[in-house]
């Protein structure tokens, strides 16, 4: 009985202090967050097995240089977001699926896309490739405690 009655007043003192609501509102913001992170890895796996090869033939921006390092990934998911808004395909375009959920991962984010030397040299890489990497820093980036 002393247990419960330590228990009770511990979690009251908690509540009143305020603790309790933002802890909760922190935990279902990282729920949100994460849940929008493995749609990101979920859709950029299966985009790569249900596009038409023509599509993931398409090349695009290469910013694969950002993706060998879990906070290079960060910087890369900003620019994945900013390269497929502007592929013309119902999949992705600024409504497309993956770039919507990108686009509400990012801003927790606070990311700023910079023009990288090697988009300004204009390498290109096939959006396949870049799907996978989209997929495996989303994964660097779950896996990281």
């Amino acid at each position: 009985m002393k247990t419960a009655i330590l228990l009770l007043s511990v979690a009251m003192v908690l509540f009143d202090s305020g603790t309790l609501p933002a802890n909760a509102a922190a935990h279902r913001q990282h729920r949100s967050h994460n849940s929008n992170l493995e749609a990101i890895i979920s859709m950029a796996g299966q985009y790569t097995h249900t596009l038409s090869e023509e599509l993931l033939e398409t090349l695009l921006i290469d910013v694969t240089h950002l993706t060998a390092t879990t906070t290079k990934c960060k910087e890369f998911f900003c620019e994945a977001e900013t390269i497929l808004a502007s592929v013309k395909n119902d999949a992705f375009g600024e409504e497309g699926k993956i770039v919507r959920h990108l686009r509400v991962y990012n801003k927790l984010q606070k990311c700023t896309v910079v023009k990288s030397q090697d988009q300004v040299e204009g390498n290109q890489v096939e959006l396949r490739r870049l799907l996978l990497d989209l997929k495996e820093c989303g994964q660097k980036i779950n896996s990281k405690p």
